[in-house]
């Protein structure tokens, strides 16, 4: 098995991790062993949430981009199912706990310290999954046409 320069095979021998190898050839032991590739080049994560409340219960649509990459290919196999999707219902996560932290007027005032702080969050869990969160830019923080309506007989 042939590895490029930007791969890495993290090699299971029944069922637990034997070592990571690459690039160049990888000699796999039919039946006994499994190699499972791992991209090291950054990739793109697009997170969009169309209902995030502020602290002041205003409703925003978000959306952001996260540049990762990954450190340790082992760690990504190992330590979590599927690395890039873990990574993107983290920032999920994150982005509604920060945002119901903020008020309003915080969330549109300053996209980029939202950025740094969903970032900060992020690499205290991601770098246990062997994968850093590089960077996050904040690219929509707009009120939502779908915040909270009002209740029949309100008023």
């Amino acid at each position: 098995m042939r590895l490029a320069e930007h791969e890495r095979g993290v090699i299971l021998r029944l069922g637990r991790l034997h070592r990571v190898a690459g690039p160049g050839s990888v000699f796999v032991i039919p039946l006994i062993d499994r190699l499972i590739r791992v991209d090291l080049r950054p990739f793109t994560l697009a997170v969009e949430l169309p209902a995030v409340t502020s602290k002041d219960h205003a409703v925003f649509a978000a959306r952001l981009e996260a540049s990762c990459c990954v450190l340790q290919p082992e760690r990504a196999v190992v330590g979590v199912e599927d690395y890039r999707s873990a990574v993107q219902e983290l920032l999920v996560a994150i982005v509604r706990e920060a945002a119901a932290q903020m008020d309003a007027v915080e969330l549109q005032a300053d996209p980029v310290r939202l950025g740094r702080a969903i970032k900060k969050i992020a690499n205290e869990a991601t770098l246990a999954w062997g994968v850093d969160v590089q960077a996050v830019s904040v690219l929509e923080m707009d009120p939502s046409p779908h915040g909270p309506r009002d209740t029949p007989g309100a008023g």
